[in-house]
């Protein structure tokens, strides 16, 4: 008897020992499965370079073409212009966060136009430019071909502000994590998207695509064959910003911006991070020195005494005194903003009369017995600005202070 319930035991302990064996194998597949078999390899015009977790290489290489065509005065057909179009096509089941990484290399590189291929009916009337460059993120074999180099203008824009507008009112193109696509609202199915882009009016073809909350680029690409074939010239990717930081700041952004670090003296540090269409958003944090402050400060002001005896009253009445400088100017708007704790002065410009629209904040606090300026700056062309403004504002609200 004793013997056979050892027998049971024994069994018993090995059928544990091999559903325990199964489990292990089946974890690390279901983690490969999550993410994937490895970065995704990215090649330019068929030749491996590198992968999305480091586009240094893509940058690189287009970069020195680039340089090389200014050298031999390579023009785009019937311009003056270099050429430096790039096309950028990926996978279906690329991440959207993996393509805008690959558009930031190409925008970086200094790449323009930066189109995505497209699905147009056969023209014969047009030649194959031998000069036009396409960067693709996947496997070499999935690529699809690309034929007369047909394509649309793509650029990037991050989430906006909690109830903030994107697009000034234009024409907004949803799709949801299964690749449903709605307009105003209403479903639409991919069959019927050209159908419904094809009225628009020349003034509503700049469209915007609401990325956020679908995993892959396929629809994308789906909805920029059917624009093109509308007739629309660009399209606008809103996508979910990833974290980044500067110094003592952290904060959200498109990962379709690179960052461009600034000058590093012993107490000030730049960090400038450059975004489509020409977009910036630059961050400053200096310690003012008490030489500084005595120089630079409002005669008589606190700070003119230097930083020793400065008080949370003093920083306030200072900020006081900028905000009554911005609205004495009258060419933008002004506001106190607190921002993580730190008071500050938000001021905004958009005039008919200024070139670019801008958002600038600062604020000053104590840290370690030294004053500390915290400058945040995001500006863009007038045009622009329109549909970069709730981008802007929200990373500025994303904006976390270490103390």
């Amino acid at each position: 008897m004793r013997s056979r319930h050892n027998s049971v035991t024994l069994y018993s302990l090995l059928f544990l020992c091999l559903i325990s064996w199964l489990l292990t194998l089946s974890g690390p597949a279901q983690d490969k499965q999550a993410t994937g078999s490895g970065p995704v390899p990215i090649t330019l015009n068929g030749e491996s370079t590198g992968d999305v977790s480091d586009t240094t290489p893509l940058m690189t290489k287009l970069r020195r073409l680039f340089k090389e065509r200014e050298t031999n005065g390579v023009f785009r057909p019937k311009s003056n212009e270099i050429e430096k179009a790039v096309f950028l096509d990926a996978a279906r089941d690329t991440s959207i966060i993996d393509f805008a990484r690959i558009f930031a290399a190409a925008n970086a590189a200094g790449a323009t136009p930066i189109q995505i291929p497209v699905e147009k009916p056969p023209r014969v009337d047009i030649k194959p430019n031998p000069l036009m460059l396409l960067a693709f993120a996947g496997k070499p074999e999935e690529a699809a071909p690309f034929p007369h180099q047909d394509g649309i203008e793509i650029s990037f824009i991050g989430e906006p502000e909690q109830g903030g507008s994107i697009g000034n009112g234009r024409v907004l193109i949803d799709v949801d994590k299964n690749g449903n696509y709605s307009i105003g609202g209403k479903p639409v199915s991919s069959r019927n998207l050209l159908s419904r882009l094809r009225p628009l009016k020349p003034a509503d073809r700049t469209i915007f695509v609401d990325a956020r909350n679908t995993a892959d680029i396929g629809p994308l690409k789906d909805v920029a064959s059917a624009a093109a074939n509308a007739g629309c010239k660009k399209l606008y990717f809103i996508t979910r910003n990833i974290a980044s930081s500067h110094g003592d700041l952290s904060f959200s952004i498109s990962p379709a911006w690179y960052k461009t670090d600034g000058p590093n003296e012993s107490n000030e540090l730049v960090t400038n991070l450059n975004g489509p269409d020409d977009a910036v958003i630059s961050f400053v944090t200096a310690y003012l020195t008490d030489d500084f402050l005595q120089k630079a400060s409002r005669p008589g002001s606190a700070m003119s005494r230097g930083s020793a005896s400065l008080t949370a009253k003093d920083l306030s009445d200072e900020l006081d005194l900028d905000y009554g400088d911005a609205l004495k100017r009258k060419n933008g708007t002004a506001s106190r903003l607190e921002i993580d704790g730190v008071p500050g002065v938000l001021i905004q410009y958009d005039t008919v009369t200024s070139e670019n629209g801008s958002v600038t904040w600062h604020g000053y606090r104590m840290k370690g017995g030294k004053l500390q300026l915290i400058r945040i700056e995001a500006y863009c062309s007038k045009t622009e600005y329109a549909h970069r403004k709730a981008e802007f504002a929200a990373v500025l609200h994303s904006v976390k202070i270490q103390s």
